[in-house]
């Protein structure tokens, strides 16, 4: 009992004093260091990790067609994406996201 709380005060003061190690240039990352304790940071790290450095952004809703804009901070590119809801479809004209999957849904 005495080992784990002294475990849980260095975990408090480590995320108090020390800031954790950033692994892609992502913003909603850095974002969370700051506000999530290290080790839950380290468990958020590890979805992250799966994601490229991007931001999605909803533009439009239209019926049933969703239009997202994605920007991909590591190759400082913007996409267009739109999602069909009554076919199921996502789309977009470089094909990126079909092959990589980056939108979830």
């Amino acid at each position: 009992m005495q080992d784990r709380e002294e475990a849980e005060k260095q975990a408090n003061f480590n995320t108090w004093h020390k800031e954790p190690v950033l692994k892609t240039p992502s913003p909603f990352e850095k974002q969370m260091s700051v506000i999530y304790t290290h080790e839950v940071f380290k468990k958020f790290q590890v979805e992250v990790l799966g994601l490229p450095g991007t931001r999605i952004f909803k533009e439009t809703k239209d019926n049933q067609i969703t239009t997202f804009e994605i920007s991909d901070f590591e190759k400082n590119e913007e996409f267009v994406v739109e999602w069909d809801a009554s076919k199921e479809e996502i789309s977009c004209l470089c094909r990126s996201f079909e092959f990589n999957g980056w939108i979830s849904l």
